[in-house]
């Protein structure tokens, strides 16, 4: 079994032009975004000072910046770009898991939360 120090991001929120339809995606929905980087390279806890660590602030301002500039059809395909973005950020030994979560959505008299997730684990 191998050892991981995991570093996670919780409750990432945004508001992102997201839906099926055009007339959904013109108002921001607000998206809840967490994920967790799983390393097997534990510098990070031998030694303090360590130089090389995944900065999840970074990695935050970087999913903001991309979730800003785009518009997106399916929360499935968000959640996989931004696996990708993540998995681009981090180093090769490094695990990463995704979760969106689009909030409060309504239809008819139902309100509703929904997700999708990602991980290469």
């Amino acid at each position: 079994m191998k050892n991981y120090i995991i570093t996670s991001l919780d409750s990432l929120y945004l508001d992102v032009n997201i839906g099926v339809t055009s007339e959904e995606r013109v108002k921001k929905q607000k998206l809840k975004i967490s994920f967790k980087l799983y390393q097997t390279s534990l510098e990070e806890i031998k030694d303090d000072g360590a130089k090389k660590y995944n900065c999840y602030a970074n990695i935050a301002r970087e999913i903001n910046k991309y979730c800003s500039s785009r518009e997106f059809n399916l929360l499935e395909y968000l959640c996989y770009q931004i696996y990708n973005l993540i998995n681009n950020y981090v180093e090769a030994n490094t695990k990463v898991y995704v979760l969106v979560e689009k909030l409060d959505i309504a239809v008819d008299d139902m309100v509703f939360n929904a997700r999708a997730e990602y991980s290469d684990l």
